[in-house]
């Protein structure tokens, strides 16, 4: 457990908020927010939205146009296919792309043949279809929806991941102080806040209030049922509140004691 700090005697001498608030540990959160990046789901969430871009502007705004056969290969990775390559005018030019049909079609496609497709222009990029694929608005639902949950739920992760520790940093920084008790110890799970320490507390109006933490196994193993502890919640909504000495943050007008004396294991 922590030793002698902080008080209630240094509650007394605590300023008022706004205050001071420095990283005691962790990586910033810019730092975190790169480290998303490197998750794979990241960019499938990506892909997923340039797909049902790509299809709404092809659906909703694309083009029917008349397009020349330039080549035809019947050696594909499947071999009832054939790829037909084609190319096209619109107002950026001519542009050349390619689709897959089914391997009758190579007889019906020698090259300078014409062949019907829809194109539409995205952020300066021509993109091309052939009519007969074309996706139905059943599709697009479906996509649309898909791609929603998709990065939805990714978002939540990503904001409880890279910002959980802003939610800590305010509620130094502008919430009250109190001093409340370690009233269990929990393990649930195998994650990276599988450890927790539930408190209690109470607030400025006398209110007694449950809370839960999570904290790291060192500290989890450190502390003591019945310890008491320094707590920081939210006045208008005191169910949000965290524990001070197991935190990232730290308050600047502390930190200087925090590596002397005050903050000794027992």
């Amino acid at each position: 457990m922590y030793d002698q700090f902080p008080t209630p005697q240094d509650l007394n001498i605590l300023s008022r908020p706004p205050r001071k608030v420095v990283r005691r540990r962790g990586l910033p959160v810019p730092a975190r927010c790169a480290l998303c990046l490197l998750l794979p789901h990241v960019w499938i969430g990506v892909a997923l939205l340039w797909a049902f871009i790509n299809v709404c502007a092809m659906t909703l705004l694309g083009q029917t146009r008349q397009a020349t056969v330039t080549s035809r290969d019947a050696q594909t990775t499947k071999a009832n296919e054939c790829q037909i390559d084609y190319a096209y005018n619109d107002r950026g030019g001519r542009h050349a792309d390619h689709a897959r049909l089914g391997a009758s079609a190579y007889n019906l496609y020698p090259p300078g043949a014409t062949i019907q497709i829809r194109s539409v222009r995205i952020f300066g990029h021509s993109t091309s279809k052939l009519a007969s694929k074309s996706y139905g608005v059943f599709a697009l639902m479906f996509l649309g929806v898909f791609a929603a949950l998709w990065n939805g739920f990714l978002l939540l992760y990503s904001l409880s991941l890279c910002l959980s520790p802003l939610f800590e940093r305010n509620l130094l920084r502008k919430g009250e102080a109190v001093m409340g008790r370690i009233t269990d110890k929990t393990v649930r799970g195998k994650g990276s806040d599988a450890f927790g320490l539930a408190y209690v507390f109470t607030d400025s109006a006398g209110n007694t209030l449950d809370g839960r933490m999570a904290v790291r196994r060192y500290d989890h193993e450190m502390a003591r049922i019945g310890d008491e502890v320094l707590v920081f919640y939210d006045p208008r909504a005191p169910s949000v509140n965290t524990l001070y000495a197991y935190g990232q943050y730290a308050l600047g007008e502390w930190r200087e004691y925090e590596g002397k004396l005050h903050l000794v294991r027992r």
